[in-house]
């Protein structure tokens, strides 16, 4: 019998050249797996962001629709009590309204409302704190 094997020894040129390639292809799959997972890792971050940032705009739109609501609630009690209004500002929290009826004052709505503005004689105080009383302190 002849020294001839179906197995081509290791030392042989062409069995290296055939493990040296597969090693090469395995680390090529590799780092291809690797950089897929990197960009899945990438999208799904840059995902997530967007959806916070979202959520932060639907949050301060919410908000800022509340606080509207409120300042409007408040210049409706205003309105209901005293009647009259010429000039309404608005100013994040504050509302200056300023009022007509017997006398004239203004009134800042902050979210604890404050007392209406100091008068000049005791009739008038009387008056607004008649009127004081019946503007709600929590509008909500």
């Amino acid at each position: 019998m002849g020294g001839f094997t179906t197995h081509a020894s290791k030392n042989c040129p062409a069995a290296i050249n055939k493990e040296e390639t597969q090693k090469k292809k395995k680390l090529k799959n590799q780092q291809k797996e690797e950089q897929q997972t990197k960009k899945n890792k990438e999208e799904i971050s840059k995902k997530k962001n967007q959806n916070s940032t979202e959520a932060e705009q639907k949050n301060k739109k919410i908000k800022q629709n509340k606080k509207q609501r409120r300042s409007n609630k408040i210049i409706k009690a205003l309105l209901d009590v005293h009647g009259i209004f010429l000039k309404i500002k608005r100013q994040s929290y504050k509302l200056t309204i300023k009022l007509m009826s017997s006398y004239q004052s203004t009134i800042e709505a902050t979210s604890p409302m404050k007392m209406p503005a100091r008068p000049r004689n005791p009739t008038q105080k009387e008056e607004l704190q008649a009127d004081a009383r019946r503007i709600p302190y929590t509008v909500r």
